[in-house]
């Protein structure tokens, strides 16, 4: 008997299930916010490293009528110099400013001598305090010369200590010896004020003074020597109409790493610590 067999036309494919479109889409869209989230944290953080310190200084519009001044700065023995920005407020403290601006560019005094922070080494790093620096004479943090002889009284207290990334200048003596030491601070110290006279902040490199800080340690000795190769000021005799950006543009462009100077501050440093007096841990002496 012949069997016949019913032929049920073209079989239909099955519609895929919506379920793996659904999930396809949900993994899409979290992975989306993931990275758009990454993203916007990350612009936020590079937003945070420029320290909101206008509130206690003159507001400026973009352009600046203080002079902007830098440091190459090297990290340990071999790594390349990195460039290290400060405004500094000579619209408030005029004459300490340009004391450190000086060093910055070189100054020869009257005996002929020539002062500069190149060569010279950061000698003293506290993480959660300070970068201290500025030395120009002993590199072990006893020493230090300005502009208008071995030291120099503060003009004024007018701003504080109240930011991350300020530049203060250190007292090698007892009060009011101010001379070439400077530090940058790396943490809020408002116990500090009426004591260290800040004249600036850190405009560009908020970075590089992270990576300074890490060389620290609690008793201030530093693990790599942290090295101003080169300094000088960002555009002298500047365009007040120009804005910050186009100034910083004009920065000469850093040569290698060796530009370090053999034989400038060199020596082993006999590292001083803070005092610890004034303050629970650590804080800066005078």
């Amino acid at each position: 008997m012949e069997t016949f067999r019913v032929h049920s036309g073209p079989k239909r494919r099955k519609k895929p299930s919506p379920a793996p479109i659904f999930m396809t889409c949900v993994v899409l869209g979290l992975l989306y916010l993931v990275f758009y989230g990454i993203s916007t944290r990350r612009e936020e953080d590079e937003t945070d490293l420029a320290p909101a310190v206008e509130d206690q200084y003159v507001k400026r519009d973009g352009s600046s009528p203080n002079p902007l001044v830098w440091f190459a700065i090297r990290i340990g023995k071999t790594s390349f110099p990195q460039r290290l920005v400060f405004e500094l407020f000579s619209d408030v403290v005029p004459r300490t400013a340009e004391n450190f601006r000086q060093l910055c560019v070189g100054f020869k005094n009257a005996d002929g001598r020539r002062l500069t922070y190149k060569g010279s080494k950061f000698h003293q790093i506290i993480p959660g305090l300070m970068a201290r620096g500025g030395d120009i004479t002993s590199g072990d943090g006893m020493g230090g010369y300005s502009i208008y002889g071995p030291t120099f009284t503060a003009e004024n207290y007018q701003l504080s200590h109240t930011r991350k990334y300020q530049l203060s200048m250190a007292n090698i003596g007892g009060p009011d010896t101010i001379s070439s030491q400077f530090f940058i601070t790396t943490a809020p110290a408002p116990w500090l004020d009426g004591k260290h006279v800040v004249i600036g902040k850190v405009i560009s490199g908020h970075e590089i003074v992270d990576a300074i800080e890490a060389e620290g340690t609690k008793d201030g000795r530093v693990s790599h020597p942290v090295t101003i190769v080169d300094s000088g000021e960002v555009v002298p005799n500047i365009d007040r109409n120009k804005t910050m950006s186009k100034m910083l543009s004009n920065l000469p462009s850093l040569p290698n790493w060796h530009w370090h100077r053999k034989g400038v501050g060199e020596k082993n440093q006999s590292h001083n610590s803070l005092t610890t007096s004034d303050r629970g841990s650590s804080r800066c002496s005078r």
